[in-house]
């Protein structure tokens, strides 16, 4: 039997006695044979486990040409090479779509526990204008309010508002720094900050980072501890 065909029954699990002697003294003669194998094997894992319609059609595309250059060396290791980079771009793109996803779904920016906004009031104060920002989602007003009252508030809860306004905007690396420095303060809401430290490592696809904060958060059964452990399901 011809050796392409071999493979492809051992993929599909349909070789029969005969042609799985024939299989095995293949792979142990053959080097180039075996490396083969081990190629296909690697593509049936990542086709196994992904959706993706586009992708897969793309790799059948290849398979039928690999085919018909009857392991034509040259081609065979060229064709191997373009869908090795294939791959790789495949999966870091849908790792990068993975954290945005789950960033996604897990965010939503802590509500103002500090300054009751009373709708109709003409309070003018910097503070009042950061949470009435803030609630309206006008971030970008917001982190200028509270960039403002950082300096000038004894209190440290501006650093962790002005972190969430960021983070907002996807700016996940101000917001590090900024959750960094709360938390470092002891602040009232140092728990909170902990899982939005946690997601701002996940936006910014520090994945390491990212669950030992959530696995923090998952042991010591804290604010959101709950998603935490969920999240860390999925990234590990």
């Amino acid at each position: 039997m011809n050796p392409q065909d071999l493979i492809e029954k051992y993929i599909s699990g349909n070789l029969t006695a005969e042609e799985t002697n024939e299989f095995n003294r293949l792979c142990e003669a053959d080097i180039a044979f075996k490396e083969e194998v081990k190629f296909h094997e690697n593509l049936q894992k990542v086709t196994a486990h992904e959706d993706n319609i586009a992708f897969k059609e793309t790799l059948k595309t290849f398979e039928k040409e690999q085919k018909s250059n009857k392991r034509n060396p040259r081609i065979w290791w060229i064709a191997a090479s373009f869908i090795g980079i294939l791959i790789i771009t495949y999966i870091f793109s849908f790792q990068q779509t993975s954290h945005e996803v789950l960033f996604a779904e897990n965010f939503e920016p802590y509500r103002n526990v500090i300054q009751p906004i009373v709708r109709g009031e003409q309070d003018e104060t910097l503070k009042t204008k950061a949470f009435v920002a803030y609630e309206n989602k006008e971030y970008e007003k917001a982190i200028q309010n509270f960039s403002e009252l950082k300096v000038i508030e004894k209190e440290s809860y501006p650093i962790f508002y002005l972190a969430n306004s960021y983070l907002a905007l996807q700016d996940s690396e101000n917001a590090i720094s900024l959750l960094q420095d709360y938390i470092n303060t002891e602040g009232m809401l140092k728990d909170k900050a902990k899982w939005y430290l946690g997601l701002s490592y996940l936006s910014n696809e520090e994945t390491e980072k990212a669950i030992s904060i959530f696995e923090e958060i998952s042991n010591s059964k804290s604010y959101n501890h709950e998603k935490a452990t969920s999240l860390l399901a999925k990234l590990k």
